[in-house]
């Protein structure tokens, strides 16, 4: 004979079994009025509630409060470490505020953005946040948003000016990334960006730029010159070519269109940098878009017998678990993930609870940390005596 199917328990048998009213046991279960109890008495419903294996029912809340209290968090995520990284950070804030989080791949859908947007909508999201969506979906996801009423926060994104968002300081991290190669003794360095498809990204994120002004301001301040060919120097708005100082610093940018051969930041960088060693023109620092492409430069250089940092040193960026997998640990540079997430989940709750009063969008920018490894160590012989 089968057994009763058991109700699930509610605030109702929490309040009979510890002696206090349901008003009481609702405000301690609640972050938003927990601060209105005696820290001893939020504990003891906890507890309980624990103990009962109680869960808030979603849709009867909804049903009460006219609310979802659900946050749609948009991304893109790829084998990049930062956006894994930052959606954790995400999660971990949006529940701390009372609300759930609907995360929602675009590549889960084949970039259809439509088949995406419809889903937040049937989930009646409060508020989307948009974790670093690609170039070119940020406008129509901000026009969404605008359309239907609905705040939106972007995560290391480039809206800066048309919504509210966070970003990490690229451009200071990489010049202070480039200084240490200058620092310590390179005079030819490359910066090897991600590959683009000029036939389907048309404009250059804002993070691919900031990592090229950074550079470039790095090598032009030690007398250098900034070397690239025609299509690159147009597409990066980079500065005339200038005779090389005294210091003899070089500072060359590659940034390689897509090819058939290759169809992740990895591989390419791999594949590069083979034909740079093979056809002799290694420079003294390489110096990559990320953590993912070092790996790949990395693993070329020590395969062709390049020794790493004798023969070049190399940095990435993101501080990944790679990092310190590799046969070298990796110089890169440590993004600011959980206070851009915490950050940008606050926002987005002032907004959803402060909906329809104006605002100006603000953009906050945070600070990147350098974390120095062996890959780009002073070599014995440069050590000044």
């Amino acid at each position: 004979m089968a057994r009763p199917r058991q109700s699930n328990p509610t605030q109702n048998d929490i309040a009979q079994a510890l002696g206090l009213s349901q008003a009481t046991v609702a405000m301690a279960l609640s972050p938003k009025h927990q601060h209105k109890l005696l820290p001893d008495t939020v504990a003891l419903v906890q507890e309980k509630a624990r103990e009962l294996n109680y869960h808030p029912q979603r849709f009867a809340r909804i049903l009460r409060e006219g609310r979802s209290r659900t946050i749609g968090v948009v991304y893109q995520t790829g084998i990049y470490h930062t956006h894994h990284d930052r959606l954790k950070h995400l999660g971990h804030r949006v529940h701390a505020c009372g609300y759930q989080m609907m995360g929602m791949d675009m590549s889960w859908f084949d970039q259809e953005e439509d088949a995406v947007q419809s889903r937040l909508l049937e989930a009646g999201v409060e508020g989307v946040i948009l974790c670093s969506v690609g170039m070119e979906f940020q406008t129509e996801w901000a026009d969404f948003c605008r359309q239907r009423g609905l705040p939106v926060v972007s995560v290391a994104s480039s809206l800066r000016g048309e919504v509210d968002g966070a970003s990490a300081n690229m451009e200071e991290a990489f010049y202070r990334l480039t200084r240490h190669h200058l620092e310590q003794g390179s005079r030819a360095c490359l910066l090897m960006l991600s590959f683009h498809d000029p036939g389907f990204i048309t404009v250059t994120g804002e993070g691919m730029k900031q990592r090229v002004a950074g550079y470039t301001r790095a090598i032009l301040e030690a007398g250098g010159s900034i070397e690239a060919d025609a299509a690159t120097r147009e597409a990066l708005s980079l500065p005339a070519p200038r005779a090389v100082g005294e210091g003899g610093i070089t500072g060359a940018i590659l940034y390689p269109e897509k090819r058939d051969t290759f169809d992740n930041v990895m591989d390419m960088a791999r594949q590069l940098t083979s034909e740079i060693v093979i056809a002799g023109e290694l420079p003294d620092s390489l110096i990559c878009s990320n953590d993912e492409m070092a790996a790949g430069a990395m693993a070329s250089c020590l395969r062709h017998g390049a020794e790493v940092p004798g023969s070049v040193r190399i940095s990435g960026a993101d501080d990944s678990s790679v990092c310190r997998l590799l046969g070298v640990p990796l110089t890169t540079i440590r993004q600011p993930s959980q206070a851009m997430a915490q950050w940008s989940v606050d926002r987005l709750v002032h907004l959803i609870e402060h909906r329809g009063e104006p605002h100006a969008p603000v953009a906050r920018s945070f600070p990147c940390e350098l974390v120095v490894r062996e890959s780009t160590a002073l070599l014995p012989q440069l050590i000044p005596a």
